[in-house]
């Protein structure tokens, strides 16, 4: 039978979780997508990667770093996920 996650953007985090440990969707439903807020933002709108985790499923964000009096700048795709320092902790 198969397992309806109810939207679009519950569908492509599922599927980035599959592609990245193999996570079925039915596991996926009963365990790990109610814990996920899916978000939208605007061009400019700030992050708070030192408070929460973000997995990029559409789109692209352009992160202005600075380390050491050094600003960086990078751009994460889809697929790509920032403020990991969550998952260690």
């Amino acid at each position: 039978m198969p397992v309806h996650l109810g939207d679009n953007e519950h569908e492509m985090l599922w599927r980035y979780f599959y592609r990245h440990s193999g996570v079925t969707k039915l596991l996926f439903k009963k365990h790990i997508g109610h814990r996920f807020e899916i978000k939208s933002f605007e061009e400019n709108e700030q992050l708070d990667p030192e408070n929460y985790f973000y997995i990029i499923i559409e789109g692209s964000v352009r992160l202005n770093v600075e380390m050491d009096g050094h600003n960086s700048q990078f751009l994460l795709r889809s697929g790509y996920a920032c403020g990991a320092k969550h998952l260690h902790s």
